[in-house]
């Protein structure tokens, strides 16, 4: 049996057109997002395009993990279709009392 690679199929929540599912030779990724000003905190869903991937096998997009942003994570996944449905990135919690200390 023979099947042409098309690309890696994933969950996307602003893709009405496609059925929520966009097409990539990338990664799918999901964010969790925090508005500081009205507290509310939402999920997106997308394709990571090839052409954003740096290095391929391990891209430097996928690894936002700064401690003292609490207000943006990202996961990334390829190891299957929609894999990016489940992922579930938890938000930082920022630690007030060690960010006082480093500031003295």
């Amino acid at each position: 049996m023979h099947t042409n690679f098309v690309g890696l199929l994933c969950h996307c929540d602003i893709c009405v057109d496609t059925n929520n599912t966009c097409v990539t030779k990338g990664f799918c990724f999901t964010t969790t997002s925090l508005q500081k000003e009205t507290g509310i905190i939402s999920r997106a869903y997308r394709c990571l395009d090839e052409a954003l991937i740096h290095p391929p096998e391990n891209p430097i997009m996928c690894h936002y993990a700064n401690p003292l942003n609490d207000t943006f994570v990202i996961n990334c996944c390829k190891d299957r279709d929609m894999c990016n449905k489940y992922l579930n990135p938890i938000l930082h919690v920022r630690n007030k009392s060690a960010e006082e200390t480093a500031k003295q």
